[in-house]
């Protein structure tokens, strides 16, 4: 299992979300990548959203990391350049 460091979120919608980011890490063979969810260490001013980093290990491979946004989904970057967003379902459920 890969190393998972999680502090506590905030809303429902934010901790569903951090525990599949997290469970995709979770299956990953030993060391493979490190996940991290909470405030961004690399931030200038405090967010009000919850921050997540997923860190492969594999120097040469992308960072996904990006911020979980209550009622409007997830602003995420991969690696350097690409960014994208996930907007949850009328009902509110994330899928």
């Amino acid at each position: 299992m890969a190393m998972v460091r999680t502090p506590p979120v905030c809303s429902d919608f934010e901790e569903r979300v951090t525990a599949r980011l997290k469970a995709l890490v979770t299956v990953l063979p030993d060391g493979a990548a490190t996940f991290y969810a909470g405030a961004n260490p690399n931030a200038l001013a405090k967010s009000l959203f919850p921050y997540f980093c997923i860190t492969p290990s594999n120097p040469k491979s992308a960072a996904i990391r990006g911020y979980v946004i209550e009622r409007q989904g997830i602003d995420f970057t991969i690696g350097q350049a690409t960014g994208g967003g996930h907007n949850p379902g009328t009902d509110g459920t994330f899928t």
